[in-house]
């Protein structure tokens, strides 16, 4: 589902309300957003944002960055850290920022040359 918003603040609140109006996560705790858009649209502003407002006990922005001299099985077992740690809250962000980097994505044939697609617990 695309949809389209006039101004950031107002996607932002739509996402707060989506969250926190949602009885699913309450029951099982779980609920994924996928921000997509251009390089430098403000997407992890946005999802930061979003968990400044949402006061979220759990909060940690995960970056290709933080990753770039770890090999595949040690970027596995961060990640892995990162969302076995989540789990000890009732409400947690984990920002995924650069997902295609994290992943070793090459856009020549489209492919994931990253072994974190196989690895999975």
């Amino acid at each position: 589902m695309e949809l389209k918003f006039k101004k950031q603040n107002d996607y932002l609140d739509f996402l707060v309300k989506q969250i926190t109006g949602n009885p699913s996560i309450s029951k099982h705790g779980v609920f994924s957003i996928l921000i997509e858009g251009k390089t430098s649209a403000g997407k992890t502003a946005l999802a930061v944002d979003t968990a400044i407002k949402l006061d979220a006990p759990f909060t940690r922005v995960f970056s290709s960055f933080d990753l770039i001299a770890m090999s595949e099985l040690e970027k596995c077992g961060e990640l892995n850290t990162l969302f076995n740690d989540s789990e000890k809250s009732k409400l947690s962000v984990i920002v995924l920022d650069d997902l295609e980097s994290i992943m070793s994505y090459c856009s020549l044939g489209q492919r994931y040359q990253s072994g974190l697609t196989e690895q999975s617990n």
